[in-house]
């Protein structure tokens, strides 16, 4: 299946950050930077080539608020990391502009369910932190809920995870190219939450740099893709009988595996936000 175009980063010239493979560009320029110049936050990364979850993650959310070209308002992905705080991609925080910290409007999140429609627990979000406006250096944010969620949160690992290690990603992002009349077709966009069994791959899978803050996730062949609205979603490790967040969604290019933030790296700065330090 040949892969869609994602959307939530700008066009990059090569040999910036993020981008040093002369001729490649960041998935995707045109329609993310047609969207903003319509006023239209641009979607983010999710999953093609996965299957339906048999059942929901508790602290795995499903960020709604306006901008989203979809019935159901999903956006992007998130973590749950405490009761009050959950962790997504900053750059799905682009359209509120280039602010650090803000209050926002009309944002929610679902979480615990299979659908983002119904289900689980819907709480509103009164707060966000990014810690960067360069996704290169850091493409995290933290997001304060109103109201406490009851999932159990996920935890991070102790150490980064070495290549080869199996990984599972999740989302509610476009699923199938066909028949799609473009990225905001909501007909090609699931009801059910997506899953797919993927891998922590070498760094050059992903052909493009790659900091040591992130990690490329994907399969040798890839067959499992990312394609629209769902960046911010994590990929998950197995440890015992419990998942630990290991990456978030960010960015990459066209046919290749994904980039994914790995939190662990910004455990310092997560924790002077939420204790308030």
């Amino acid at each position: 299946m040949t892969r869609t175009p994602s959307h939530g980063f700008p066009r990059m010239a090569p040999g910036t950050r993020g981008d040093t493979v002369p001729g490649m560009r960041i998935r995707t320029t045109l329609i993310a930077v047609a969207a903003l110049l319509c006023g239209m936050a641009a979607p983010a990364q999710a999953i093609i080539g996965g299957g339906d979850a048999p059942e929901p993650y508790s602290f795995l959310g499903s960020l709604q608020r306006p901008g989203s070209n979809l019935p159901s308002g999903h956006f992007c992905g998130v973590s749950l990391l405490a009761p009050q705080w959950a962790i997504t991609a900053s750059h799905c925080l682009w359209s509120e502009g280039d602010v650090l910290e803000g209050t926002p409007r009309d944002w929610r999140v679902r979480f615990g369910s299979l659908d983002p429609t119904s289900g689980g627990q819907l709480v509103e979000v009164d707060r966000y932190h990014r810690y960067s406006l360069e996704p290169a250096e850091g493409d995290i944010a933290l997001l304060h809920l109103k109201s406490a969620v009851h999932g159990q949160p996920v935890t991070m690992p102790p150490a980064d995870s070495p290549v080869g290690t199996p990984a599972r990603i999740v989302g509610w992002g476009q699923y199938r190219l066909s028949p799609c009349k473009d990225f905001t077709d909501p007909a090609c966009y699931p009801d059910r939450l997506q899953q797919a069994g993927v891998e922590i791959l070498p760094t050059k899978s992903c052909r493009i740099t790659v900091r040591e803050n992130a990690i490329c996730v994907g399969t040798p062949k890839n067959e499992i893709q990312v394609g629209n609205s769902d960046s911010g979603g994590p990929a998950l490790v197995r440890d015992g009988d419990r998942w630990l967040i290991a990456g978030v969604a960010s960015h990459g290019l066209p046919d290749a595996p994904l980039v994914f933030t790995q939190p662990r790296h910004f455990a310092s700065w997560m924790k002077g936000i939420m204790t308030g330090l």
